[in-house]
């Protein structure tokens, strides 16, 4: 398994990427990747049960991943992974994590084609940005107040006390 540091190292020493050059080669590779595997989507049975489509979008999906790696818009470098590194890191990735604490704690398990089981349910804001703490609060208690929330994804806030909450240019960061 690929270690802490070594992912690190790929996001600092991988190669060097502008943001637009790689969003612009994400979009032409995704669209390749989804032509060549065929994957279309069907309103009128948007959850397929079709064995060989999950078959399909999992390969596509990998082999799209392998391309494309991940980017760092700090280093604005992209990291990349072997198929094997991906597939031995899905392999030992926890399989039941455990979210909340006490009894708000809650495993997030596999849910297996035509289970009954409920789905899990993320509440949240996936990142938003706020520009208030105050607003921030409300929002975060407003989704603790969801019954049926199995977990919330904070906004983000903008500014605290009215200072804007920037990253920091750190010597040797944007190399």
């Amino acid at each position: 398994m690929l270690g802490f540091y070594e992912v690190f190292y790929r996001f600092m020493e991988g190669p060097h990427v502008a943001e637009m050059d790689y969003d612009l080669d994400f979009d032409q590779k995704l669209r390749d990747t989804v032509k060549k595997y065929g994957i279309k989507y069907d309103p009128e049975n948007p959850i397929p049960n079709d064995d060989q489509m999950a078959d399909n979008v999992f390969a596509a999906g990998l082999e799209f991943y392998e391309k494309i790696g991940s980017y760092c818009i700090d280093t604005l470098r992209v990291a990349r992974f072997s198929k094997e590194e991906i597939i031995q890191a899905l392999a030992e990735a926890p399989k039941e994590p455990v979210f909340g604490r006490d009894k708000d704690a809650k495993k997030l398990v596999a849910r297996p084609p035509e289970s009954n089981k409920p789905p899990w349910f993320f509440i949240g804001a996936a990142g938003a940005a706020v520009t208030d703490e105050r607003v921030l609060s409300a929002i975060v208690e407003g989704y603790g107040l969801v019954p049926h929330g199995d977990s919330i994804t904070t906004p983000s806030i903008t500014k605290i006390n009215g200072r804007p909450c920037e990253k920091r240019e750190e010597p040797g960061c944007r190399s």
